[in-house]
């Protein structure tokens, strides 16, 4: 597929998404993928890093999600990439959950949007009513169980 966008039609567009947007401050720190939706003027994402927005962005697009669908954010952290899904999604319900009671309070109160809930709590308690979700990404916790059962490190070896 790549082949079918010429060179020259990828550098025509890099070079009218660049010129669109020159005027922008601190343009390093907004994605300049003229592929990528137009998502520079969107408030909501002011302050944050273009590669959370990246992140978001294409953990979302590999779901097909209906308007309404609700969405929950494994092991959200700090809570801002599943703040970043909510700003790009205001159509659908997000849900952050993470372990760590510190974090969410702190995400509850800087990240702060209709489509957008945090709680506390563990993944393996039912805490959620059963067929409430549409679904789950895990924002933070894979890499995580990959690690502590070094299942990677026993992939190579082996």
């Amino acid at each position: 597929m790549s082949e079918a966008i010429s060179t020259l039609d990828k550098s025509s567009a890099q070079s009218d998404f660049a010129s669109h947007h020159a005027s922008t401050p601190n343009q390093a720190d907004f994605i300049v993928d003229p592929l990528a939706p137009k998502i520079i003027e969107n408030p909501k994402l002011k302050n944050i890093p273009s590669d959370i927005i990246r992140n978001a962005w294409f953990t979302m697009a590999h779901l097909i999600l209906e308007k309404n669908s609700k969405v929950l954010d494994v092991k959200c952290g700090s809570g801002i990439k599943t703040y970043t899904m909510a700003a790009l999604n205001p159509e659908i319900s997000f849900l952050g959950i993470d372990s760590n009671l510190k974090k969410i309070e702190e995400a509850k109160k800087k990240y702060i949007l209709p489509n957008l809930e945090f709680i506390a709590g563990d993944i393996q308690e039912n805490f959620v009513p059963k067929n409430s979700l549409d679904a789950i990404v895990n924002s933070f916790s894979l890499h995580e169980t990959y690690s502590e059962n070094k299942a990677s490190v026993k992939s190579i070896e082996e």
